[in-house]
């Protein structure tokens, strides 16, 4: 997630919005800037630099009224939304999962060794992820697909270091720079990932609902599996004197943004993915984005 830096972001989101992941946007007390944003399918996150939690749209399964009343001394560090739940860990390193509980997402949360404290956590549909400050990664929730249980072995020399989940893939990179995927791969968007030149290495992914991304340490991203409204190969040329900096996956549309604080989104555009993103002002650019299952979010300064 980005950090908003000294000034305050503004926060813009657009596309789908029947239940007003998009429209009912808070806004923050004077005091407050937005330092985390998450979109999931039909709900929408964000954290201050106070580590207070906002959220709105779709609340069917109580994936907003369910949020947990933390004590006023602890703040949230990390959240993420999926399809009618929602995650998120605070500075105490309690874990917490709120919404709908089908295939076990609140019931068979883990518990962590006293030894473990979470860094990083995501969700997927149906399933969730989170990974501790030693690079030890936990999944629970649906395993129709082997999203759980296929978890990659890794050798004694490495720890996971970034986790993303799709609708029913994974992706993780260790901390030396290698790309795993496993779970559903009907698009090959697990067994289609790119081999790398032995001068590169993977920095930084994302998973839309069957494709995936990812983004080297040289500025190359690629793209891989399902294509069928243009998110894997209608993307965008990289303008001359810029690089690629963050990327983020919907559910078939694909966002990324340049260093020069440029956004570029291609795919999907049925609910205004695409072509309903805000014009900034001039003296404005794009520091964060977050893609949800049709609608986005993005940060800007």
């Amino acid at each position: 997630m980005g950090c908003c830096g000294s000034s305050p972001a503004r926060l813009h989101l657009w596309g789908r919005d029947e239940d007003g992941q998009v429209s009912e946007k808070p806004e923050l007390p004077s005091n407050q800037r937005w330092a985390q944003i998450t979109a999931g399918q039909c709900h929408s996150m964000g954290l201050s630099d106070q580590g207070r939690l906002f959220i709105w749209g779709n609340d069917e399964k109580g994936q907003i009224s369910k949020e947990p009343k933390l004590p006023s001394k602890e703040k949230w560090v990390q959240v993420a939304a999926g399809l009618q739940h929602s995650v998120g860990f605070t500075d105490q390193g309690n874990l917490h999962v709120w919404g709908s509980d089908e295939n076990g997402l609140v019931s068979t949360k883990p518990e962590l060794p006293s030894n473990q404290r979470w860094a990083q956590i995501a969700t997927g549909q149906y399933h969730c992820m989170g990974l501790t400050d030693n690079g030890l990664l936990y999944q629970w929730g649906q395993d129709f697909y082997g999203q759980v249980s296929n978890k990659p072995e890794l050798q004694s020399n490495q720890k996971w270091a970034q986790i993303v989940a799709g609708y029913y893939h994974n992706m993780g990179l260790t901390d030396q720079g290698l790309l795993m995927l496993w779970g559903y791969d009907d698009a090959g968007q697990v067994s289609n990932k790119p081999e790398l030149p032995s001068n590169q290495r993977w920095v930084q992914i994302a998973a839309g609902a069957y494709h995936s991304m990812g983004l080297t340490d040289q500025g190359d991203l690629f793209l891989w599996g399902k294509d069928h409204y243009g998110q894997v190969s209608k993307k965008p040329e990289l303008p001359s004197n810029q690089n690629w900096a963050q990327i983020a996956a919907g559910a078939c549309h694909s966002m990324a943004l340049t260093d020069g604080g440029i956004l570029f989104v291609w795919g999907c555009d049925d609910d205004g993915q695409i072509s309903k993103k805000p014009e900034l002002p001039h003296n404005q650019r794009w520091i964060h984005i977050a893609a949800g299952g049709d609608h986005n979010m993005g940060l800007s300064m």
